[in-house]
Order: C-alpha cells, then structure tokens, then sequence
C-alpha cells in the first residue's frame, strides 16, 4: 500500500502558507489570505480521507487507533513545543502575553481550542496583540476534531452504503451543503463572524469538500483515466484559471465581507478542490507547475511555519522599532524560518518516526559512546525546560498584575463618580497653577471650558481618566460607567439631559465596546443621540483600539466623522490623533485604557478641542 507522494502539494502548502502569513503581516493588502486556511482544510480532508480508503480497501478494515497514534505523532510534538518555547520567552520578556495560558494550553491538546475561544468572546480579526499569539491554534483544533470522528464515520458509511462511493459522496455533497448554509444564515452585516470563522460546523464544508473528492477520485486510480491531448491541454487551462482565482481570492475577498461568508469561501474551497484533483493527475502540468526545490521545502515545513508564525509576529510586534517596515518583517520571516528549522529537526521529525521500544532502547543501551555520555544530561536539561514551561503555563494568571490594576481602578474611579458629583466649586474659581501646568491648558482655556454647563458621559475610557478629567472639569457632571455599550449611549443621554437639563454641552466617549448583537457604534445610534440633545453641543471621542486585541478602530471612527459633517453641533475630539503612534507611552498594557500619562493627554485633547 505504498502511496505515491504528490508533490504539487507541496506548492499548495506554500500557497496557504504565504498567503497567512501575509494576511496577518499586511491584512490591508492581503485581504483574502485567511483563505489559506480553507485551503488546508480540503487538501486535508482529500489527503486523510484517501489514506483511510486505502487502508479499507486493502485490509477491509480502519486501524482507528494506530492511524490516531500517527497524527498524534504527527502534529502534538511540534504544537506543544512551539507552546512552551513561546511560554519561556514571554515569562522573560513580555509577561503580559502569558495571561490564560492554561487555557490556551489544554484547549489545544484536547483539540477544542475554536470552541473556547468562541465561548471566551475573543475575535480573530483582531490586531496581532494582547491575547493572540496562539489564536490560530483553533484550526489545528478543527482538524483534531476531524481526525478523532472521521476513521469512524468512513467505517459507518461504508457499511450503511455497502461501499458504494458514489452514494457516499452524494451523502457528503449534502451534508458540506448543509454547513455552507449554516454559514450564510449566521452572518450578519456589522457583528463580528468570528463564531462563524472558528465553528467547526460552519467550516466543516471546507474539509468534506477535499474528503468527498477522495471517495470518487482516489490517487492511486487516476492513472487508470485516460486523457487525450485535447482533454491535457483543457485541463491545464482549467487547473492555471483555477489558480489565478484563487490567487485573486487572496488579494479580493476581505474576513468581514457579506460575500466571503455567502458563496465567498465555498468557492474558493470548490476551487481548491478542482486544483487538488489536477495535481493529482501524474499526466497532466499542474503538479509540475507547483514543484520546486523552494515549494519542497516550504511544503514539507509548512506545519512548523504556520504554528511559529503568530507566536514570531506577535513578539515582533512588540519589541522591533516600526514593525511593518520591510526590516522588521524581514527579521521577523528569518526568525519563523529559523526556528521552525529547528523544532523540524530536533522535534518534528524525530518524534515521527521513532517509537516506544526505540526510546527504550536507547535508554537501556549500556555501550560507551558519545551518545551514551550525552544522552542522560540533556535528557536532564530538556526534562527540567520542559517542567519549567509547564510550570509557566499552568500557574500563568487570567490577568497580570497592571490589568487587575486597571480593572481596581476603574471600580474605584466610578465610586467616586457618585460621591463628587455631589460637589462643586464656585463658579470662577481660579485654576491652581500646578493644575495648568499638568495639563499645559492656560488659564484663559480653563476659564472657558468651566463657564459651561458640561455631561462627560462614556465607557470606561471616562471612568480610567476621571481623576484627571474632574481636576480640569470640577464642575462637568460626570457618567462613566464599566463596559457600556453604543446601544446604551441614548439612555445615558437622555437621563443625564432630563437630570440636568441646564446642560449646554456633552462630552460622549462611547466607541470601545460592541453591542449585545456584536455590533458597533452605527450612524442610526448617533442620530438618536443628537435628536435627544437636541441644540446642545456635543463632542464625541474617537477611539484607538489600533494596538490591542480589537479591530473595529476604523469601523466606530468613520462613522463618527461621517456624523461630524451631518451636524453643526456635533465635534469630533481627536484622541486617535493624539495617540496614534504613542501607544507604547500613553496606553496601558491592555493597550486601550490611557495610563498615568496618557490621562493626562487625554484631558488635554478634550479641553483643548472644546476651549476652541
């Protein structure tokens, strides 16, 4: 049963591959490269599923528990040990990155890494900070998932369909349809599709695809079809059509977009599997287009690639000057390379190909040689990493210390909210000096801003910054409350307007956080704000979420300005502006509450943007 090995895979792996890897490098540019992932997904499910027939065919049965034995060989080593290596340097260098890590940790050995990341709330078209270094974990637990239930599901229907491949694959064509349609009835416009992205339900189309071409096109029958000249050179039209789009596809066809999830991503894996069936064919060019010394050894190490990939990009991110410049993404590609050579060598493969009694053999070898003299010291060396990492992962915080600050804080600041509204000062009170010069504001701004009737009502950005903002504003009513949403900012309006309604302006700071539904600030939501200010102004904040793990920056900020241009007495106060590109210095470590320092700009931004 010796398979022939087909290496125009190998340049379909390099193809998913790259087209990852740059998604998360320039995702502006390389809009669809999320789509590699479809592509592994129906190369996967051709490739296991056509292993498995062989096996049946030829010894009428599935040996379920060795081919388990052999994918947990396969992929485990070099996941955990990309897991732990990661652990050690973020443990030295960038701890806040550890926070969950149990988590991440046993979600992915027991293959339901999707799952928890869908029931946590995360976002996978997030920037790649915070919590994200193994956010790509959820698709080797897609096809974990796959791996553990399909031996037995190809026993199943081989039995309840007597063998007949034809009726299987009809079977097959009509449950990947239905999971498609899943797909589409899920998908709303403006609510973020991670729970479609990850849902192993929604993607199993994907990977049934690849799985159903094996039953009707296995690889070690195609020789047995006969092609004319005419029908080679159709075919090799067909296969270089079906490459260009998919190519297209990656430049194309962004994560967000209602077609992507509506006949988007169901034709580009359709179109996967039509390449994969070409490849296959030893007569026709496909194959030979995609195989090269380059494709092999991209091919061959693409699973290490794709594990280190985030984790390198991540830590990048974080450490180099100007990560996007081609310097930094150079240094970054070199160390994915590097170090997926090495787990390759030293993790990969070995771990492969040996097994138990070789292991004990080894160890039981009692001949002097220089492999005798090594073996128990490094075995020492690697045992006591390994336990160290573990120790990491598994003592690892749900947050660090500076984020339960922040959170202590927040609480604190919207106690004292309620207290101090209470107190005022006399109107005209002059400023303390040292006040201006904290804020660097003059003294004629300060005046102007405090002869107004202000409502600073928002999120938790109001509620992190308050301390600073009551210095400047000590007679603003403020409202800053925990995890308020855009649907809630017309009660805070009305309530605060109807309690005070001498108020002539309102500062909103309303944008960090998406509705119940997933959604985010909408024009509709600002137009019932302004109706229920009616002639007040109002000066609404934008938001830079640029550098954590939330993509919707530009969402929530261009609406707003579109709202900007629509109303008089609306104005737009500039916090992205004034924080763009100083994330490090102003931000907190959850790169979206201002720290100590970026309080302070931030109180400047508001009072400077309204004194004008």
């Amino acid at each position: 049963m010796k398979k022939r090995y087909i290496t125009g895979f190998d340049g379909l792996r390099t193809i998913g591959l790259l087209a990852v890897i740059f998604y998360h490098i320039y995702p502006s540019i390389f809009k669809g490269g999320y789509l590699g992932v479809a592509l592994f997904f129906v190369l996967s499910g051709y490739l296991i599923t056509d292993l498995l027939l062989r096996e049946y065919g030829a010894n009428g049965k599935i040996d379920v528990k060795a081919f388990l034995l052999r994918r947990f060989k396969r992929l485990y080593p070099n996941m955990i040990a990309v897991m732990l290596l990661s652990t050690i340097y973020m443990y030295f260098f960038q701890k806040n990155l550890l926070n969950g890590m149990r988590n991440v940790f046993l979600s992915s050995i027991f293959s339901v890494n999707n799952w928890w990341q869908i029931a946590k709330g995360g976002s996978y078209f997030a920037k790649l900070l915070a919590e994200a270094p193994f956010e790509h974990f959820y698709s080797l637990s897609i096809e974990g998932q796959f791996y553990l239930f399909w031996p037995l599901i190809i026993i199943v229907l081989m039995r309840i369909f007597r063998k007949n491949r034809t009726v299987i694959f009809n079977v097959l064509d009509l449950i990947l349809l239905l999971s498609f349609v899943e797909m589409s009835l899920l998908y709303k416009a403006h609510v973020d599709p991670t729970r479609i992205y990850y849902g192993t339900d929604t993607r199993l189309f994907s990977i049934l695809m690849g799985a159903a071409l094996a039953f009707i096109y296995p690889s070690d029958k195609v020789e047995k079809i006969k092609l004319s000249l005419r029908d080679r050179q159709l075919f090799n039209g067909v296969a270089l059509v079906s490459l260009a789009v998919l190519v297209i596809c990656f430049f194309a066809l962004p994560d967000q977009e209602w077609f992507t999830y509506r006949g988007g991503m169901w034709l580009f894996s359709f179109l996967s599997c039509v390449l994969i069936a070409l490849i296959v064919h030893p007569k026709l060019a496909a194959n030979k287009w995609l195989s090269n010394p380059v494709t092999s050894y991209l091919g061959t190490r693409s699973y290490g690639m794709y594990l280190w990939q985030i984790p390198v990009l991540t830590f990048a991110e974080l450490k180099l000057p100007n990560p996007k410049s081609l310097p930094s993404v150079l240094i970054a590609l070199a160390l994915v390379v590097i170090l997926t050579e090495i787990t390759y060598r030293l993790v990969e493969v070995p771990l492969r190909r040996i097994t138990w009694q070789q292991i004990k053999d080894f160890y039981q070898d009692k001949r002097q040689s220089w492999s005798s003299l090594v073996k128990w010291p490094v075995t020492l060396l690697v045992s006591v990493a390994v336990a160290g990492a573990l120790f990491l992962v598994f003592t690892a915080p749900d947050k660090t210390s500076a984020q339960n600050k922040i959170t202590d804080q927040l609480k604190q600041n919207q106690a004292k909210m309620k207290e101090q509204n209470q107190a005022q000062q006399a109107p005209g009170t002059p400023a303390d000096p040292a006040i201006l010069s904290k804020y660097s504001i003059s003294q004629e701004e300060y005046d102007t801003v405090n002869q107004k009737k202000v409502a600073i009502l928002g999120d938790s950005m109001i509620a992190m910054t308050y301390d600073d903002l009551h210095e400047v504003f000590p007679n603003a009513f403020f409202d800053g409350a925990i995890g308020r949403k855009p649907q809630h900012t017309l009660e805070m309006v009305q309530e605060a307007v109807a309690n005070h309604p001498d108020l002539d302006t309102l500062v909103i700071g309303i944008g960090i956080n998406r509705d119940e539904n997933g959604g985010t600030l909408t024009a509709d939501q600002i137009d019932q704000v302004m109706q229920a200010a009616g002639g007040r102004q109002v000066y609404w904040i934008n938001i830079n979420l640029e550098k954590s793990q939330y993509y919707w920056t530009n969402d929530v900020n261009q609406v707003l300005s579109q709202a900007d241009q629509k109303y008089d007495n609306l104005h737009i106060i500039d916090w992205y502006g004034a924080s763009h590109d100083k994330e490090s210095q102003l931000l907190s470590e959850d790169m979206t509450h201002p720290n100590d320092q970026g309080a302070i700009a931030y109180t400047r931004t508001i009072a400077d943007t309204i004194s004008k």
